[in-house]
């Protein structure tokens, strides 16, 4: 297809195989399969050079098509097999829309044009699963992940908070401590849904003295701190949450404790190219994290 459209655009079967770098035997032999091929005359053979028939004028501009195609095909397998094009199936915890999320779709778009980034919002265990059933290429956990079958890379570690309605007694003392909620009922997350957060409060309530009286649960975030706003009991979470919760609530910093929580990239063994790619450009991600008010 390319030696016919050469040969249409040359208009002489010496030029278009110049132009090849090819010599003109195997060239005109070439052209005349393809007419063999299609049962049609493809070019008027003149004395000096060729002119195309009607059936070679028809195919000339389907030809054309044909290779642009062939040229987009062949580039976007280049790029995707180099990780540079593609999509990348991102996972991420509420806690991360605000801040991290951000900054991950800044450096992929940036050094990485050409991928394209869908985002789904799971707790750390549904994206453990996603990541194991091929149905995300990356996710964005709390750790620790219950699973050995998976490779994680640290990303970033955010303060937690104590979040209490805002009339509540304790919204003004300072320092609040862990103990200060030991008569509390919590509201909080199942742990089969974010058991490295669940992990995380408990141990730092075991530390303070006193075991987590969790009286109701949600799955989600928004539904957690709404209900804290109700007055249905506190809770300990992520601090980047107030950036997107207008709610009744007061986040408060939870003082003398190491009160944090880590964040980490997750991915199986032998990925696509793709996320290769994307965790190279990522290893160096800065963030800043700001502290709520």
């Amino acid at each position: 297809m390319r030696y016919f459209v050469a040969v249409a655009e040359e208009g002489s079967f010496s030029r278009a195989a110049e132009r090849l770098h090819i010599s003109q035997p195997p060239l005109s032999q070439q052209i005349k399969n393809l007419e063999r091929e299609l049962d049609a005359q493809l070019f008027n053979r003149l004395p000096r050079g060729v002119s195309l028939t009607a059936a070679g004028a028809s195919l000339l501009s389907s030809a054309r098509s044909i290779l642009a195609q062939v040229d987009t095909a062949s580039q976007e397998a280049t790029e995707i097999a180099a990780g540079m094009s593609g999509t990348l199936r991102v996972g991420t915890i509420s806690s991360a829309l605000g801040q991290v999320m951000p900054a991950v779709f800044d450096r992929v778009s940036r050094t990485i044009p050409g991928i394209r980034i869908e985002l789904a919002e799971m707790s750390s265990r549904e994206q453990t699963q996603a990541v194991l059933r091929d149905e995300l290429d990356l996710g964005l956990v709390h750790t620790p992940i219950d699973t050995a079958e998976l490779l994680s890379r640290p990303v970033f570690s955010e303060p937690l908070y104590a979040v209490l309605p805002k009339n509540h007694e304790l919204a003004h003392i300072q320092p609040l401590t862990v103990s200060h909620l030991s008569g509390e009922d919590f509201v909080y997350f199942p742990r089969h849904l974010a058991s490295g957060l669940f992990d995380r409060m408990v141990s730092l309530c075991i530390g303070a003295g006193f075991s987590p009286k969790i009286r109701h649960t949600a799955r989600h975030q928004s539904t957690i701190l709404q209900m804290v706003a109700m007055g249905l009991g506190v809770t300990i979470l992520p601090g980047s949450l107030q950036s997107g919760y207008k709610g009744n609530v007061t986040f408060r910093t939870l003082a003398g404790s190491m009160a944090e929580m880590e964040m980490a990239f997750i991915w199986k063994v032998s990925p696509p190219e793709v996320v290769r790619r994307a965790l190279v450009e990522l290893q160096s991600l800065e963030l800043n994290p700001e502290e709520p008010h």
